[in-house]
């Protein structure tokens, strides 16, 4: 199962739109899995994700939960000594 995490129009899907929160694919219509890859991927005429793999509503908002947390973490840096 997937939902839609941007508004986009789908181009192989008589242009349907499909807002973030939507499910995808919408009923009726099958895609294919190179479809699925392009839309999950930035490999996309917009060139981002517009689709993600859901298992189940509550563990993908604990796993946008830990993304959130991560994203927000300063990131460590090392400093590379100093040639004399």
């Amino acid at each position: 199962m997937y939902v839609a995490i941007k508004r986009f129009v789908d181009l192989t899907d008589d242009d349907h739109i499909y807002n973030a929160g939507d499910m995808y694919p919408r009923d009726g219509f099958e895609p294919s899995r190179e479809r699925i890859i392009e839309l999950a991927t930035s490999k996309n005429k917009l060139e981002t994700p517009l689709i993600t793999y859901i298992e189940d509503e509550e563990k993908n908002i604990e796993e946008n939960d830990k993304v959130e947390d991560e994203k927000q973490t300063p990131k460590k840096t090392t400093k590379k000594a100093k040639s004399e």
